[in-house]
């Protein structure tokens, strides 16, 4: 008996040893990038094969800690590294594609990275999940918000509203994307559709964010647009909301989501303290 115990702790110990030996080569997005080391997914299946939907569960597990400390587009794609691994494991593990496709995307100052990455995970949920309505959603507001792709976003509405539990505006609101831009009740429906399918807490503190972002748009955009008639009556830009105030062109400064302020910047637009840049999709950038 003894024998036998050590005999396969020892295979064990062989096993772990070589998964680290035949390990992939980091996983880097630019030269500049951090990277994520893990197992050969073949040799992960062979020597686990037994105990395979543990181990994806337990990467599963990192997988969800590192989602909660996002904190940099280079740690975004760390999940992403985590999220194809996962799939390599257990295609069937849906709650690996939406949590990793959701958390990719990362506002920065140069707009919204990694919402390609986003793109190719639900691609491949798609894959293991044909016509699954969230997965649908969630790929459709991902073209939409953050490769601004209208079309994609509305093609994709147009197969999920094929689903018998499809939201019943599902047709109606891919059209609406194709018809108008800059169309904000629309995409607050699009959100508010999407929070209310969410499973758990953390999904759902996303989607506030992501609608929070969005009514933050919207607001810009009206100082964007006091700002232009300030400039055609005074001939420069003003140096804060407040002179719009007192000129009439805004009848109250507007709240902003996030609790922070918003300024005038010299480029004649509205920004906020809250976030580094505007909304790709509305701002027309």
């Amino acid at each position: 008996m003894k024998v036998r115990w050590f005999v396969s702790v020892l295979f064990m110990l062989m096993a772990f040893v070589a998964t680290l030996f035949f390990a992939e080569e980091p996983i880097s997005h630019s030269k500049n990038d951090g990277f994520v080391l893990l197992p050969n997914a073949k040799l992960v299946r062979w020597v686990a094969r037994s105990h395979l939907s543990l181990v994806a569960d337990l990467y599963w597990l990192k997988a969800i800690h590192v989602a909660g400390g996002v904190n940099s587009s280079e740690e975004a794609r760390e999940l992403f590294s985590y999220g194809n691994f996962i799939a390599e494991l257990d295609q069937k593990l849906l709650q690996n594609y939406w949590l990793t496709g959701l958390n990719l995307p990362f506002q920065t100052a140069n707009g919204w990275e990694n919402a390609e990455l986003a793109s190719q995970i639900y691609e491949r949920g798609l894959g293991s999940f044909p016509h699954n309505t969230k997965l649908l959603i969630y790929y459709a507001s991902n073209e939409l918000f953050y490769r601004q792709d209208q079309i994609k976003s509305a093609n994709l509405l147009m197969e999920l509203s094929k689903n018998t539990d499809a939201p019943p505006y599902a047709g109606m609101l891919a059209t609406r994307i194709l018809a108008q831009n800059r169309n904000f009740d629309a995409a607050l429906d699009f959100m508010s559709f999407m929070h209310e399918m969410a499973a758990d807490d953390m999904e759902r503190e996303l989607l506030e964010k992501r609608m929070k972002e969005i009514e933050l748009e919207q607001l810009l955009v009206v100082l964007d647009n006091s700002i232009d008639e300030f400039q055609k009556q005074y001939g420069r830009i003003p140096k804060t909301p407040e002179e719009l105030l007192s000129v009439g062109l805004l009848s109250r400064l507007p709240e902003e989501p996030f609790g922070k302020e918003f300024y005038i910047h010299s480029d004649g637009k509205a920004y906020s303290t809250s976030i580094s840049s505007r909304l790709q999709m509305f701002s027309g950038k």
